[in-house]
């Protein structure tokens, strides 16, 4: 998925985040389009936004459509909106930003990898232990992954619960000083991955296999 949704109150956090995603890929800074509302985003907006999209990238081999503020986006803006999303150009990553996603239609919000501001005192129930079991995965093989994964997961609902747990634990990471031996870029990889884990289990995919591949995604501290 090459589109995203940044959520939060906080310009620092929402500059981080974009800095984060326009070095994964690699994106120069002549290759990016603003889009930045005064009072509103209106349909208008999207439709020339859409129009520069088609615009081949000059300097790498992906250019960045940035929409600040989509939550002032009108209802007919978000529907033109949802058709550029369903046809995007694969040469284009899409970030927009919001305050909070209550005036975002939910059509809108399942085509975007949503990343969310969590608070530093909001606690991940079982931090210190998932953290511990972590770092051990970090530090194992690939064949003592796969048996850890089989101890560790036996139903449906033990996945949901462990890749949920997972993804707060990593962006808690990501926002506070890391803790664990990862970089910014590693844990916002992870993120994608275990948001990516948690959509397979909720369409039925076998969720060991889900948990597996996960797993083995995870990259090697392993000397």
């Amino acid at each position: 998925m090459q589109t995203y949704l940044i959520l939060s109150h906080n310009p620092e956090f929402i500059d981080n985040q974009i800095n984060l995603l326009k070095s994964k890929y690699q994106i120069s800074p002549f290759d990016i389009y603003n889009v930045i509302p005064e009072k509103s985003l209106g349909i208008d907006d999207v439709r020339r936004t859409e129009k520069n999209s088609r615009i081949k990238p000059g300097y790498g081999n992906k250019k960045l459509v940035l929409i600040r503020d989509f939550h002032l986006a009108t209802i007919e803006a978000q529907n033109a909106m949802l058709k550029f999303l369903e046809e995007p150009t694969p040469s284009t990553v899409i970030i927009l930003t919001a305050v909070n996603d209550q005036k975002i239609l939910a059509t809108v919000l399942s085509r975007c990898f949503v990343i969310k501001e969590i608070k530093a005192e909001t606690a991940v129930p079982g931090g210190n232990k998932l953290e511990k079991k972590i770092l051990e995965i970090l530090n194992m093989s690939s064949g003592e992954r796969l048996i850890f994964s089989q101890k560790l997961i036996s139903n449906r609902e033990d996945a949901a619960g462990f890749i949920d747990s997972l993804t707060r634990l990593l962006e808690n990471q990501l926002i506070n000083k890391p803790s664990m031996p990862l970089s910014n870029l590693q844990l916002a990889s992870l993120i994608e991955k275990t948001e990516a884990a948690r959509r397979y289990v909720d369409r039925n995919v076998n969720f060991k296999l889900v948990i597996d591949i996960l797993l083995l995604g995870f990259p090697s501290t392993k000397k």
